[in-house]
């Protein structure tokens, strides 16, 4: 495979600046040139608006902070108008350390009926500097309806920050419209030499084509031309249809190829113009076993669909692998497989995980340079370079049979793009048997990290306080994954929050208080609401941390809820997994929020999945299209109104299953 599948995806990217947009600052009084209003918590003392202070000697923010417990009373926020959906907005400002302790910066903070759901950070700026530093980041408004939620701007210290810094200029603007393309299937951004098929996800941000002079959509195609070197080896010119650009090219030669995507209207033949590296590659019948992910967005292993059913481990002991196995999972992700000191002990991971029909998927995560992983390694048994690792241990393990799937990616930030982009691209060149599962919560940038993986993951958790009973975020994030053509295994929540605050971890009473576990019908819930939305595995996280927490017993009373529901997913394979549609289903909703979906396993059997999302009750009458014969309730929240019409009433996170 050729290097020129180094570009990086900024190819991806069109800004449009020749056409001399001007944006408006959404931040009221960012300058601080008009006093303190409307920033909250500005005191007059510790934080105050000083003139002279800024930059150039304008007005300035001056920001003190003597206590790190100060944190929360020293928040500095503005609330912002309502953006627009499906837009892009870039925000930011500028910072001046003084004699700072730790880390300053701002934040965009997403909330709906005072729940918050999400936030976009900045980057920061440290301590030890003394120049004015540029901080910014960017975000798109999908996935929920900006009308409904309030936004709110805040500059502050870190929790453990103390000492002095400036803020200035603070601002929130629309950004340039873009159109990001990416290759959807197949994986490894290859093309099979038989058949020539291909789906791209196409994504349009802000009014990247004008609506017509009726504030119609323009009806959208693209010219695909398929090249190797100078010569044109195939050309097809088909529609865009929701967000998708799908396209048959025949039979090819193999070999390095480069794919030429021409967005066109009516009016213009040549709208934008994006270049994707694809390699054209036979079929062929590789050694050991082998994972490929079809045009249905399933797995197959070994001829036949498989749906990953399974959990995060830490590490690895062979009596953890004999209990998951008695129960309804076959999948395994070890976070910390690499804490093993040698080969040979991994080998007889992969070789127990094997004999128990466990398949692995084998965690790469953290070889990277310090800054694109949170713990990076780089250094293993003897060998030295984050590369030359993934080399040795992608080339000794391709073949086993227990390997699924590469983990390569544990929510790294954006700015990582090309590194993470780089390092897939070697590893499906090292072993295009076996696809790349890569997984984030960046909500707003799931698009942008589609070029860095084969198939996506998402990790919404929706119970991360105590008085949380909604899964707002997961649906949202469900209306985000909806959107992407490319295949996706879901992380649905097993885990107490609270193991992962330093309080809470070590004190009862904190733990308590603050935090709760998930219970058996939430994290079901929050599984079939993930299949509502398609995804086609379950990797729950996570078996070790039924182990942590102060609450003793914890593992007894909750590894049997959480077999439970890997039982339920288990019931639900062959129509989750299904190449046919399930009939058209009708959702009323009369209070809260209702998804619904029906699925077949294509032998005239059918499912009817619902969820409840919001807080209180969820009450909604679902019609399913066309005669299938009555379905029965296995939660006992719906009962049938007749005519293929049921009426779904549940409170808080909840669901349904139809039989």
């Amino acid at each position: 495979m050729n290097y020129h599948k180094t570009i990086l995806f900024s190819f991806l990217v069109l800004w449009l600046g020749s056409q001399g947009v001007v944006a408006d600052n959404l931040v009221r009084n960012g300058s601080f040139e008009n006093g303190s209003a409307p920033w909250s918590a500005v005191d007059g003392e510790q934080i105050k608006v000083e003139r002279g202070g800024g930059r150039n000697q304008t007005s300035g923010l001056k920001y003190t902070r003597l206590k790190p417990e100060d944190y929360h009373r020293t928040l500095v926020r503005t609330e912002l108008p309502k953006p627009q959906p499906g837009v892009k907005y870039h925000f930011g400002g500028w910072v001046r350390p003084v004699d700072l302790e730790g880390t300053a910066s701002v934040c965009v903070e997403v909330s709906q009926d005072g729940k918050y759901l999400y936030g976009i950070y900045a980057n920061e700026v440290r301590g030890g500097q003394t120049d004015w530093q540029p901080i910014e980041a960017s975000f798109i408004t999908q996935g929920e309806d900006p009308a409904d939620c309030n936004y709110v701007l805040t500059v502050y210290l870190r929790p453990e920050a103390t000492g002095t810094v400036w803020f200035d200029d603070i601002f929130m603007e629309e950004d340039q419209p873009e159109w990001l393309v990416s290759q959807a299937w197949p994986t490894h951004e290859s093309i099979s030499s038989r058949d020539g098929k291909i789906e791209l996800n196409s994504y349009f941000f802000g009014q990247f084509v004008p609506a017509d002079d009726s504030g119609s959509e323009v009806p959208l195609t693209a010219r695909l031309t398929l090249k190797a070197g100078d010569q044109v080896l195939a050309e097809r010119q088909v529609p865009v249809e929701n967000q998708r650009i799908k396209a048959v090219f025949g039979r090819l030669p193999e070999g390095d190829a480069n794919l030429s995507v021409v967005l066109q209207t009516p009016d213009n033949p040549a709208v934008a113009e994006r270049q994707l590296p694809v390699t054209i590659s036979a079929a062929g019948s590789p050694e050991g076993s082998s994972c490929f992910i079809d045009e249905y967005g399933r797995a197959v292993v070994d001829g036949e669909p498989f749906m990953p059913l399974g959990l995060y481990l830490l590490g690895v002991v062979d009596w953890d692998l004999d209990l998951i196995a008695e129960g309804p999972f076959n999948t395994v992700m070890p976070y910390a497989i690499l804490d093993k000191s040698s080969f040979e002990e991994i080998d007889a991971i992969m070789d127990h995980a094997d004999a128990l029909n466990l398949k692995v998927i084998f965690s790469l995560k953290d070889l990277y340079p310090p800054g694109v992983s949170a713990a990076s390694l780089i250094s293993w048994n003897g060998i030295e370079g984050d590369e030359n690792l993934v080399r040795h241990l992608v080339g000794r393990l391709k073949t086993h049979p227990a390997l699924l799937a590469w983990y390569i990616c544990d929510e790294s930030a954006r700015e990582q793009l090309p590194a993470l982009i780089k390092r897939r691209r070697l590893i499906n060149e090292l072993d295009p048997n076996h696809p790349t599962w890569a997984v984030f919560f960046q909500r707003s940038d799931l698009p942008y990290y589609l070029p860095s993986l084969d198939v996506l993951g998402v990790d919404p958790y929706p119970i991360y306080s105590k008085d949380r009973r909604d899964m707002v975020i997961v649906d949202q994030m469900g209306r985000q994954t909806d959107r992407i053509a490319t295949a996706y295994w879901a992380v649905p929540q097993a885990h107490n929050i609270g193991h992962y605050d330093a309080e809470a971890a070590n004190d009862l009473s904190v733990f308590q208080e603050k935090f709760r576990y998930p219970t058996e019908h939430e994290m079901l819930a929050n599984c079939i609401l993930q299949a509502i939305y398609n995804a086609k595995g379950f990797i729950l996280y996570s078996y070790f941390d039924l182990y942590k927490g102060p609450e003793e017993g914890q593992f007894d009373r909750r590894w049997p809820e959480v077999c439970r529901v890997g039982d339920r997913l288990k019931s639900l394979q062959d129509f989750i997994l299904s190449n046919q549609a399930g009939p058209a289903v009708k959702v009323t909703t009369a209070d809260g929020l209702v998804r619904a979906r029906c699925l077949t396993d294509g032998n005239g059997n059918y499912r009817l999945l619902i969820a409840g999302v919001e807080a209180g009750w969820n009450r909604a009458e679902v019609e399913i299209a066309g005669e299938i014969g009555p379905l029965h309730s296995t939660s006992g929240h719906t009962r049938a109104l007749g005519n293929g019409k049921y009426l779904f009433e549940a409170e808080n996170i909840s669901c349904d299953i139809l039989e």
